[in-house]
């Protein structure tokens, strides 16, 4: 019997969530700068927080779905959908917003709160981001 799905089962595991766990990482691609913690990098899904910097625009091309859940802020999102990118749209989000990024999305995010933009994001499938380049809990 062949097996059924053609990637490996993730594992369960509950992790605490402490803005203390945000390091600062260098998007060098971009010259842009954001904290970020990660807390799982399983088959089914990559989890962890961000912070953008108040003031800041970040500019992010999404290659997989990811939901995110934001804890803090606020920012203005303008974004384009695939396949034409045709219609550009915007969006305000902040502090209790759930949304979902579809795969193809490009989007900017202009934080206009004073606090940090944080984050919470679910990368669908996961392992997007290499063991090698990030410190993992």
């Amino acid at each position: 019997m062949a097996f059924a799905y053609p990637y490996p089962f993730s594992k369960f595991k509950v992790y605490n969530v402490d803005p203390k766990d945000l390091k600062r990482f260098e998007v060098k691609a971009r010259n842009e700068s954001m904290d970020i913690a990660f807390y799982t990098d399983e088959p089914g899904a990559t989890t962890g927080v961000e912070d953008f910097y108040p003031g800041t625009t970040f500019e992010w091309d999404f290659m997989h779905d990811e939901v995110q859940y934001i804890l803090l802020g606020k920012a203005v999102i303008t974004y384009s959908l695939p396949p034409l990118h045709d219609k550009v749209q915007k969006t305000t989000a902040q502090k209790g917003s759930i949304y979902l990024v579809p795969r193809g999305t490009h989007a900017k995010f202009r934080i206009v709160s004073k606090a940090p933009y944080r984050h919470l994001f679910v990368v669908m499938p996961g392992g997007f981001y290499p063991q090698d380049k990030k410190k993992r809990r």
